[in-house]
């Protein structure tokens, strides 16, 4: 089951990016150390570019979605589907064959959507499709980090914060990018260096080539020692109208890792 921590910080990763106020903002500029909620609380956004990303928190009156998980570096990714239909279903097809987008859609179908093109168009009056209303959209491959990973019973990974890289499958068909963000909520491996507060970092990551060395501004305002959850998310979305009701159709995939970051290298203690 897909962890509902991961899906807020999804939704904070969309929602952060997506104001309406972008359009006013330089695509370079920093928005630093904002603030949700209460002082405890702290976002900070390294890039305002954010690709197609904006548009999944848009509202429409329809939706059509995929969420796909991988929280761990041998597991399986779990797929959840999210639809709301209030009149015309659009009629989506995945090489050919129609998605179903009932509650009864099994995982395979599902599945069968990333790395793959949905052709999305409606039907007329007659029922039969509207050419009109056909179009194209691509639906990244799903996301498997590759380094660094995991070893041995250690679920936790030894994280320098400067020059940190991340490599993962690249998927050079994805032309929007993906998204990065770092979790702290609190926690230390020295329990009294535990905090009340939480830090939320976000990133963009332009090209898809499966590689990538994180801005070291991703780590700030976290400390040595503490444990941080990076998370890494690629995928589509897009905004169709058809007799003047709006569609949103997206997916996305997602993978995890647990860190244990390293301000101080003195400070590791090695056997």
């Amino acid at each position: 089951m897909m962890n509902l921590r991961y899906i807020m910080l999804i939704v904070t990763i969309i929602a952060i990016t997506s104001c309406e106020g972008d359009a006013n903002l330089d695509e370079d500029t920093e928005a630093k150390n904002e603030k949700l909620g209460n002082a405890e609380e702290k976002i900070k956004v390294l890039s305002l570019r954010a690709g197609a990303y904006k548009n999944f928190l848009k509202q429409t009156d329809n939706k059509v979605g995929f969420h796909a998980l991988k929280s761990t570096k041998d597991g399986e990714h779990s797929i959840v589907k999210s639809v709301f239909i209030d009149k015309k279903e659009p009629v989506i097809t995945v090489e050919g064959k129609r998605m179903r987008l009932d509650a009864n859609s099994n995982a395979k179908t599902v599945e069968d959507i990333y790395g793959k093109t949905l052709n999305i168009g409606f039907n007329d009056e007659k029922g039969l499709l509207d050419e009109k209303s056909n179009k194209k959209m691509y639906i990244p491959k799903k996301l498997n980090i590759s380094k660094p990973i995991p070893s041995g019973e250690n679920m936790f990974i030894y994280a320098f914060y400067k020059d940190f890289k991340l490599e993962w499958n690249a998927d050079p068909q994805n032309e929007e990018g993906l998204m990065v963000s770092v979790m702290y909520d609190g926690r230390n491996v020295i329990p009294e260096n535990n905090e009340n507060r939480t830090v939320k970092n976000i990133d963009y990551i332009k090209e898809d080539n499966g590689k990538f060395i994180l801005n070291n501004s991703i780590f700030d305002d976290i400390p040595n020692h503490a444990l941080v959850d990076l998370m890494l998310l690629r995928g589509n979305v897009q905004i169709e109208e058809y007799d003047e009701e709006t569609y949103k159709i997206f997916a996305e995939s997602h993978q995890t890792i647990s860190l244990v970051l390293i301000r101080d290298m003195s400070t590791v203690v090695t056997e």
